[in-house]
């Protein structure tokens, strides 16, 4: 299956992130600003936790989701973990099928 980069796919095509129900209320430059706040400190704690105890790679995609519920670069980011986050599954399958054919050689 051939990849496409990020940068070449349509916006509609993007995930949207996490929307926070909150904001609805808000004026749309409003909306723009909490979300930019509260979706930059969650991707800083995230990038802190890089150093710190903690888990990191799961704070940092929050962050960015949040911010992908506004902001089209965010969506293009969240489009590329997702990218990579299908790599890994597809190349620990692949893993996981060679390690059980070198258990199934040796029991013989």
């Amino acid at each position: 299956m051939e990849k496409k980069d990020p940068q070449d796919l349509p916006t509609q095509d993007l995930p949207h992130g996490l929307h926070l129900p909150l904001v609805d209320y808000l004026p749309s430059q409003a909306r723009k600003v909490v979300v930019l706040m509260v979706g930059s400190t969650v991707l800083t704690i995230g990038v802190a936790l890089i150093v710190l105890p903690g888990p990191a790679f799961i704070v940092i995609p929050i962050g960015i989701a949040i911010l992908a519920g506004e902001y089209v670069w965010a969506r293009r980011w969240l489009r590329r973990i997702h990218q990579m986050v299908d790599g890994i599954k597809e190349m620990s399958g692949r893993l996981m099928d060679h390690n059980e054919k070198d258990d199934a050689k040796k029991s013989k």
